[in-house]
């Protein structure tokens, strides 16, 4: 559980909340009321979806642009929380079944901490989960070319139903392009290539690697998708879901 939480109050502009996610390193902040019990969550993909990005400097350089609003009109109510003393199977639970990333922890009504998939997949690595990486595979995967075109790419995911592309260089698979990168890439004035705007966070590993041995390398590495090839075939990927499905 990560306990130095910082939190955004409802009152407050998504410009403040921001800054503050980008402050702290963090991808998300509880929304606490004045006495501290959580009401929401807002997340940086909140912020990309309300707002405009522009790139002053070309692409290293992302400069978001956040519409007039309070945190309470984008946040996403009613958030998932569990009590402190509640087992890490319940967090992980809740997870797969409603498709977070993270679940807030509070002790008599007050934010304390939070759980994410990271948290799991090190209890999953220290389970000695033995099953191989094949046996939670997700169905069908959809490829994008690295010089492919963002726009190519948005348009795939929307007509396939992909949460994901994975991105190859020839057969080989080098970065993930979701629906975080369709976010920020939709706003460009001209074409871009995917291998520009790809997330390369990504681990590749044999399809027999095992569940436990998969997951210590995702949360080691801080990655959330693991691609499982056989020789250099893709034969599919894992996300933090399924391991979540997978351990619990």
């Amino acid at each position: 559980m990560r306990s130095a939480v910082h939190t955004v109050a409802p009152s407050e502009h998504l410009q403040s909340a921001s800054l503050r996610m980008t402050e702290h390193g963090v991808s998300s902040l509880p929304v606490v009321d004045e006495r501290g019990h959580a009401i929401g969550l807002i997340t940086r993909t909140d912020l990309l979806r309300v707002g405009v990005a522009t790139f002053p400097s070309g692409f290293a350089e992302m400069v978001l642009h956040l519409p007039d609003k309070r945190v309470s009109e984008v946040m996403t109510r009613d958030p998932v929380w569990l009590p402190a003393d509640a087992p890490l199977s319940h967090a992980a639970r809740a997870m797969a079944r409603r498709g977070l990333h993270r679940v807030i922890v509070v002790d008599e009504d007050r934010v304390v901490g939070m759980v994410s998939t990271t948290d799991v997949m090190r209890a999953v690595a220290l389970a000695g989960v033995s099953e191989p990486i094949a046996m939670v595979l997700s169905g069908a995967v959809g490829a994008v070319a690295i010089e492919d075109t963002a726009t190519e790419a948005i348009a795939k995911l929307h007509r396939a139903h992909f949460r994901a592309l994975v991105v190859v260089d020839g057969a080989r698979p080098v970065g993930v392009f979701g629906q975080a990168e369709a976010l920020v890439a939709q706003h460009l004035d001209a074409p871009a290539r995917v291998g520009d705007w790809m997330d390369a966070r990504i681990l590749t590993l044999p399809i027999t690697t095992t569940l436990s041995a998969a997951a210590a390398a995702c949360a080691r590495t801080d990655v959330q998708l693991v691609i499982a090839v056989d020789a250099t075939d893709i034969r599919g990927v894992i996300s933090a879901t399924d391991f979540l499905h997978a351990a619990f």
